[in-house]
């Protein structure tokens, strides 16, 4: 007897792959150029953002964005995005070890994908004497 698998998207990609394109638009790793296993996105509050960094690359970041800031707001206030990485499997320890080591006003947010589907084999009913 043999069972029938439904496998992910007919067996043409697998749930991690599709997570790349689909999520992450097929970007490479930021070190190395491989496929990413992970995603680490960088935030500031836009007063931390303002305090930190100096006046000329505040003006030139308003002058590309109409003139403002370019920020999200959240519940904890208006955020600004400073920083988007990828990583694949081989520079993924050093990119959390860096992120780890970011300073404490700085927000990390990670995200790690979707884990494949292990490929299961077996049959059932089989009885063997």
């Amino acid at each position: 007897m043999s069972n029938t698998v439904k496998k992910f998207m007919n067996g043409k990609m697998t749930p991690m792959e599709a997570h790349r394109r689909f999520a992450w638009g097929n970007k490479p790793c930021t070190t190395c150029g491989g496929a990413p296993v992970i995603r680490l996105k960088t935030f500031m509050k836009a007063d931390d953002f303002t305090s930190v960094v100096e006046p000329g690359i505040m003006t030139m970041i308003a002058a590309a964005c109409d003139g403002r800031l370019p920020t999200v707001p959240t519940k904890f206030g208006p955020i600004v995005r400073i920083g988007d990485a990828y990583a694949c499997r081989a520079c993924q320890k050093d990119a959390e070890v860096a992120a780890a080591r970011l300073p404490e006003y700085v927000i990390v947010e990670i995200d790690r994908g979707v884990r494949d589907v292990p490929i299961q084999v077996g049959a059932t009913g089989l009885v063997l004497a």
